[in-house]
């Protein structure tokens, strides 16, 4: 798990420099496809050759400090406090626990006494193989309260239940929603059905095993505007980004307490609809770019509650200065 966190958070620190320096540069289905690579390291918890061994060497330090705090209860002694106090027990009882170069020096007066030797080894590394084991077992034995790491886990776990449960009452009510008030429209040769809803804030498409596409009234009065949205929306079908949708939502469940992976999760729903934007825009042509600014402007939902990030629906939530962003995009073509 702290390989993980650890490769991850400079993987999603990486891509979000990536995207700041080649924006308008490449691609954005490129940039877009970044954050596949941080879901991976996410979600498959294996390594990935020397990238992953290169920067694990850089962290070993810390990793070796959240080690070693995680096994210490939270009230009582630590765990190197008990793991001492029985092994001056063994002392006591006149055993000798240490290796023989410890104990040659202790002879010779070297190293003067006992206090010192648990003042200036890590202690573990000089006990008696055979010796530290049975001192491991008691301690274990000792210790009765939680352990940190027992109690992060348990943390972990609940936040993580409780996500799934968010994530899951907010797509079941909208999925309710509309299954009671949506109707269908008959698009010609589109892969999904189509819908319409006077409830959705904004067009969208919605589902996992059997995707369709929702409009909104008001663009299927509109000739260009129903032409745009239904051509983003099913660009959107074409890119599986309903399906990406739900995999950042489980990124998001797992490590709901990771700050960079909800920026992340924020950052890949910009993309996406910035890589469907320049989908669309290859299909209109470059003589449609003004049009297709005007209707995303008349189309897009100005809103950015956090409920949209457990949203698996494709639907245009943002607010003005990232609706600004985009429009600006389009405008101006990106040179690649």
């Amino acid at each position: 798990m702290k390989e993980v966190l650890i490769t991850s958070s400079i993987l999603i620190l990486a891509v979000m420099v990536l995207r700041l320096v080649f924006r308008g540069k490449v691609s954005q289905k490129l940039i877009y496809g970044a954050w596949l690579l941080v879901a991976l390291r996410l979600l498959v918890p294996v390594q990935f050759g020397s990238f992953d061994f290169s920067i694990l060497n850089q962290a070993e330090p810390v990793t070796e400090v959240i080690t070693e705090v995680s096994k210490n209860p939270v009230a009582g002694p630590s765990r190197e406090e008990v793991y001492q106090q029985i092994a001056q027990d063994y002392i006591d009882r006149g055993e000798h626990i240490f290796i023989p170069e410890v104990e040659e020096k202790l002879e010779s007066g070297e190293v003067p006494s006992y206090e010192e030797v648990f003042q200036n080894y890590p202690i573990q590394s000089i006990v008696i193989p055979e010796v530290n084991t049975q001192i491991q077992q008691e301690v274990e034995k000792s210790i009765t309260a939680p352990t940190v790491g027992q109690i992060a886990t348990a943390v972990w776990i609940t936040g993580m239940v409780a996500m799934a449960l968010w994530f899951g009452l907010v797509n079941l009510r909208f999925h309710r929603a509309l299954a009671k008030t949506a109707k269908p429209m008959e698009v010609p040769d589109s892969p999904v059905p189509v819908m319409v809803d006077d409830t959705v804030a904004s067009p969208c498409l919605f589902g996992f095993f059997r995707p369709k596409v929702y409009l909104t009234p008001v663009c299927t009065k509109d000739e260009t505007h129903l032409r745009h949205v239904l051509t983003h929306e099913l660009t959107h079908y074409a890119h599986k980004d309903h399906i990406w949708s739900l995999v950042r939502c489980v990124c998001l469940c797992v490590y709901w307490f990771n700050p960079l992976v909800w920026i992340a999760a924020g950052l890949a729903k910009r993309d996406c609809e910035l890589a469907c934007d320049e989908a669309v825009l290859k299909k209109l042509g470059d003589e449609e770019r003004i049009s297709y600014g005007k209707t995303l402007v008349d189309m897009v939902a100005n809103s950015s509650s956090p409920t949209h990030y457990l949203e698996t629906a494709t639907a245009m939530h943002e607010s003005k200065e990232q609706l600004a962003e985009r429009i600006g995009r389009i405008i101006c073509k990106p040179k690649f």
